[in-house]
């Protein structure tokens, strides 16, 4: 009895380690958490420099990033079972940068989100279909991406004094859905699948509703109102979603060849450290040189004063084994420039050893991942 009982039990824990729902679903949260804070700083690090750079202000870098930020968190919550948590980096620095120049290029009276979210709104679903994540081919598959795409911009209501973005994405909801279901058939098929008459509605009230918003906040008239909308609505999101399609299409097969270069990653990674580790060696060691021959030979070097501290000889060391001198630290004299060649040399034999060892070393295994990635 005890006999038979142990396998069942065996069964059973094999079941419960497997199979545990609880911790299935926490290992996922976190990993999503993960991804989510990595891709954030990602779309920080690559937007908001970027803004300042083509000479934005504070409030439309901030815009901007924040427009990044929920498309990526949004695009990795919804990708990380499938390990493609870069989409979401590349889709939302294309989206930060994006707003950020349109803002730029824009009146300052004008840089609301009708002159924004709908273009910003119909470039995510285009490169969210041209990278294959979500399947668009017609008006009812494109209503469905457009309001994955309306729920991430959703998220913009959670900045302080920006409580109308929680209706605008799906107020423009209709909009963009015309416009992804519209250019994603061919155009045979343009003529006879025309978009539902609910959808058609839907854009027409939305097209009204907008109007008759610019013409209450700026006192024009419906007849200014309407181009300007639809010039908001339609034209500029068309532009940008065609746009961003074809760039997307372009690049796909171009960046999925990268997922590849993961593996060779992995196994380089350990001979670089080991050459990193012995070039700052090499790079300290030299540096303690440099300070002391300036030292105690006074002159040896020129602009170089009593202030001098070790980072200045390590960017000094640094910079003459790579073969340039951008330190403005200049060897005058005999020893100097002595000591500057004698730094060469272990420099030059080091990355030659390590070449040599490291080839040797990588040379099974990238050959296993090269027979491991043929079709």
């Amino acid at each position: 009895m005890a006999d038979a009982a142990r396998p069942r039990t065996r069964v059973r824990r094999w079941l419960t380690t497997r199979f545990n729902p609880t911790r299935d679903h926490a290992r996922r949260a976190i990993r999503a958490a993960w991804s989510s804070l990595l891709v954030t700083a990602g779309v920080l690090l690559v937007v908001v420099p970027v803004g300042y750079a083509t000479g934005a202000d504070h409030a439309q870098v901030a815009r901007a990033a924040g427009y990044g930020l929920v498309t990526a968190i949004g695009i990795v919550l919804r990708t990380h079972r499938s390990g493609r948590a870069w989409l979401g980096l590349l889709i939302g620095s294309v989206i930060g940068l994006f707003t950020v120049q349109l803002l730029g290029s824009l009146p300052a009276t004008i840089q609301g989100p009708l002159n924004t979210l709908p273009s910003a709104m119909a470039l995510t679903l285009a490169m969210i279909a041209g990278f294959g994540e979500g399947r668009v081919r017609g008006y009812r598959d494109s209503l469905r991406e457009s309001s994955i795409v309306a729920l991430m911009f959703t998220g913009l209501a959670l900045v302080p004094g920006s409580g109308v973005l929680f209706f605008m994405p799906w107020l423009l909801l209709p909009s963009t859905a015309v416009i992804g279901g519209f250019f994603s058939l061919p155009t045979e098929g343009r003529r006879y699948a025309p978009p539902s008459t609910r959808l058609t509605v839907a854009v027409l009230v939305t097209v009204g509703v907008l109007s008759l918003a610019v013409a209450a906040e700026g006192g024009r008239s419906m007849l200014i109102a309407v181009p300007v909308v639809l010039a908001a609505v339609m034209v500029v999101p068309v532009a940008a979603f065609l746009g961003a399609r074809a760039a997307a299409v372009w690049l796909r097969p171009r960046l999925l060849f990268y997922s590849q270069l993961a593996a060779y990653l992995r196994v380089m990674w350990v001979p670089i450290g080991s050459l990193a580790i012995g070039y700052l060696i090499i790079i300290v060691l030299f540096a303690g040189f440099y300070g002391m021959l300036a030292r105690s030979s006074p002159g040896s070097f020129a602009n170089v004063g009593e202030e001098t501290g070790i980072m200045t000889w390590v960017s000094f060391a640094f910079f003459t084994g790579v073969g340039g001198n951008y330190t403005g630290v200049v060897p005058v004299s005999p020893g100097a420039r002595a000591l500057v060649g004698a730094q060469l040399i272990p420099t030059i034999g080091w990355v030659l050893v390590m070449f040599a060892a490291v080839m040797a070393y990588l040379q099974p295994k990238l050959a296993q991942i090269a027979r491991r990635n043929q079709p």
